[in-house]
């Protein structure tokens, strides 16, 4: 699947190029060549968002490529922007701010077992598997736990720490799943683990510091969604 957008990616990034010569030697065809190079790029954040069933993805690409193409809409575009902004947010909490990357039944076993686990940033003893979430302010979860496997944290318009100094992986490997949209995720984990990123990143990033040569064991791998928002991997 990854190789196949990756090829899409290259033959849109190529079309692209003959577009921007044929325009520097004044080759006239018939449209807008800017305009349809940023419209092929809103259709694949569409595809993506649709795929993904993410709202933000979904809306945002709508509403840019009606601002493109049609310039009387009645209405300031400003206004269509903002409105978008609210229905985004919206519809994220109608929806329970959860993102479809996750698979549903994984999400919902996760927060099954959580469910001793404290949502308030005060560490206990059954945070081997944990759910953890903020929206538009700041928390600290402190993780412990004795063979961590699992943890869910959904972050948005706000910032999300998340310290494991004091918890302990036996299994080999352990799962985070970062749900965050217009937010910051701070993850401070022990200096031998070895973390490895395999979240989807739509205008965002996800970055790490003061790494350190491990030996691969034990893994802590990132996977989820992080959608206008940063995620940060602090070694301690």
């Amino acid at each position: 699947m990854k190789q196949g957008k990756n090829i899409a990616w290259g033959i849109i990034f190529i079309i692209a190029a003959v577009m921007v010569l044929l325009n520097g030697f004044n080759i006239t065809i018939g449209f807008p060549i800017w305009k349809v190079l940023i419209s092929i790029f809103l259709v694949m954040w569409l595809k993506h968002g649709l795929e993904q069933k993410d709202w933000a993805s979904i809306i945002f690409p709508i509403v840019f490529l009606v601002c493109a193409w049609i310039d009387d809409l009645g209405i300031s575009k400003a206004t269509v922007f903002f409105a978008a902004f609210l229905a985004v947010i919206g519809l994220s909490f109608l929806s329970g701010g959860r993102n479809r990357m996750f698979k549903k039944d994984d999400l919902e076993r996760i927060e099954d077992k959580s469910m001793g686990s404290s949502d308030d940033g005060t560490a206990n003893s059954n945070d081997n598997v944990f759910s953890f979430s903020t929206s538009f302010g700041s928390g600290v979860k402190y993780v412990k736990a004795d063979n961590f496997s699992e943890g869910k944290v959904s972050c948005s318009f706000g910032e999300a720490k998340i310290y494991f100094d004091d918890a302990q992986i036996h299994n080999d490997e352990a799962y985070v799943y970062v749900n965050n949209s217009f937010g910051t995720v701070n993850l401070y984990v022990p200096k031998e683990w070895y973390v490895t990123n395999e979240a989807g990143v739509m205008f965002g990033g996800v970055e790490e510091r003061n790494r350190s040569i491990t030996t691969g064991s034990p893994k802590l791998r990132i996977v989820g969604s992080v959608k206008f928002g940063c995620v940060a991997v602090t070694y301690i």
